[in-house]
């Protein structure tokens, strides 16, 4: 039996549960918990799962208007998961909600998708835990979902108007605010630079992670590089992620799993590099460039040289973040010519980085 509390920053299990909210979430779905905290509309709630020992097994994020309660995120602990913990997890929030209809959507199941497997199985869950099926449907980047529902009965009407609702209470939607909060991603071809922020860097963490876990033994390194990981000096925000490899042709076997992680292949110009972004891709807004180059190489030195060069040498940052700020205000909406504007000094400066390393 599992019993439910409410959490906040403030409780001495909130380190678990940012720790198992990263980990079980790939990047591209999660919100910026800062934003769950500050949520002044009272229809939010984070919650904790425990043990008759009082240890943290999981934590579910949930929202509610009127009688509808939607699970917005649900995770248990890996080595607890396969062990009837989910499902005492779900007889607690039924418990703990006990005049609500609860909604969970899941990836509809389709012969096609690599993870059909794993659509079942979660459909199949939430099905023995009493949850039934529902006419609602949604379209999700470029994923289709369907709605279940733990009592009664859902209709399309009730379910665009949960989210009008909670749209009409935060002005925006929740990825918006994420975006806004941290200043991360743009639209492409578009040019903007903002201040560095500590999230940028736990997000650069995550992927990292992320990424190790999807190329066992494929990636021989992963840094987080390029000027968001430079913390004196104003970047665009997207997130450069380097990832160190021996034989591209290991990761292109990969494309189809990292794309149902969000990462995209978008550009194949080996043995330069290849290319994948994240991001809401279907509208061009672009939060994380992955650079996949042969580990030991210029390119991949190239990476590492100039970040270190730049926080060790505050001078060379300092010039470097003034000529990028004139160029962004020329050419805030050429991104092509804001890149070629830079080129010549990006040049200067990995040599006196690759001198400065050689020294």
């Amino acid at each position: 039996m599992l019993t439910i509390r409410k959490i906040d920053a403030a409780s001495p299990d909130w380190p678990e549960f940012r720790r198992l909210y990263r980990s079980a979430f790939p990047i591209q779905e999660r919100i910026c918990l800062d934003v769950y905290l500050e949520d002044h509309t009272g229809t939010l709630d984070i919650l904790g799962f425990y043990d008759d020992a009082n240890a943290f097994c999981g934590l579910a994020i949930m929202m509610s208007y009127d009688d509808l309660t939607q699970i917005l995120f649900f995770a248990i602990e890996e080595e607890l998961r396969g062990k009837g913990y989910g499902s005492a997890a779900v007889q607690a929030m039924l418990a703990y909600y006990p005049s609500q209809r609860i909604m969970a959507d899941v990836e509809e199941p389709s012969e096609t998708s690599l993870n059909n497997g794993e659509r079942l199985s979660r459909l199949r869950f939430y099905q023995r835990n009493g949850f039934l099926k529902t006419p609602v449907r949604l379209g999700w980047e470029g994923e289709r979902y369907e709605m279940l529902i733990s009592r009664g009965a859902l209709t399309d009407a009730e379910y665009s108007g949960f989210w009008r609702r909670a749209a009409e209470d935060r002005g925006k939607g929740f990825e918006v605010m994420e975006y806004d909060k941290y200043s991360i991603g743009l639209k492409r071809g578009t040019v903007r630079l903002a201040e560095h922020v500590p999230e940028w860097d736990i997000m650069a963490e995550d992927t990292v992670r992320t990424i190790k876990k999807m190329l066992p033994g494929i990636a021989v390194d992963v840094q987080h590089v390029g000027s968001t990981a430079i913390p004196s000096i104003k970047a665009k925000p997207i997130l450069d992620i380097a990832v160190g490899i021996r034989d591209p042709q290991e990761v292109l076997d990969k494309t189809a799993e990292l794309a149902a992680c969000q990462f995209i292949l978008r550009k194949v110009e080996w043995p330069r590099e290849l290319l994948f972004s994240a991001g809401d891709i279907g509208n061009d807004f672009i939060t994380h460039h992955i650079h996949v180059v042969e580990y030991g190489t210029a390119e991949w030195n190239n990476y590492l040289n100039l970040r270190d060069y730049l926080n060790t040498h505050a001078e060379a940052a300092r010039e470097y973040e003034a000529l990028k700020t004139g160029l962004c205000e020329e050419y805030k909406d050429d991104r092509s010519s804001y890149t070629q504007g830079k080129a010549g000094r990006i040049a200067e400066l990995l040599e006196a980085a690759a001198e400065w390393r050689n020294s």
